[in-house]
């Protein structure tokens, strides 16, 4: 019989964490998964492109859309602990900003990986509608 190769990813950095410096793990996924649901985005061959209602959502969080190259589209990974897409790019990165300058997000010393803090799962759930 051939070995079995055990994989332990840590479950911090599968909840949330830094894709270089945008949100990925389930944090990332769900906020692109919310987006999609509120028909704020559409993805087509691995480019987010945002809807109108998108751009406003984001602008009302407090992300200058207009300042970004290109407002109407995002950059996709692959999540590797999800298998699923999260945003990356300007939007990515502003997004991941902003919920630090918010308090929405703490980041662990000597790691990747970020948690949601009380007053950040009540500011998910109030704008893009994420139970976390």
């Amino acid at each position: 019989n051939p070995a079995r190769v055990s994989s332990h990813v840590d479950p911090l950095l599968q909840a949330g964490r830094t894709c270089y410096s945008h949100l990925a793990g389930r944090l990332g996924v769900a906020l692109c998964d919310a987006l999609i649901a509120r028909d704020g985005l559409r993805i087509d061959d691995d480019i987010a492109r945002f809807s109108t209602e998108g751009i406003r959502l984001l602008e009302d969080f407090g992300i200058d859309m207009r300042a970004l190259r290109r407002q109407a589209t995002s950059k996709t990974c692959i999540d590797w602990s999800e298998r699923r897409h999260h945003l990356s790019g300007p939007t990515g990165v502003a997004i991941y900003r902003r919920c630090l300058q918010l308090g929405w997000v703490r980041h662990h010393l000597d790691s990747r990986a970020v948690s949601v803090t009380k007053i950040g799962a009540k500011g998910l759930q109030s704008t893009f509608g994420l139970a976390m």
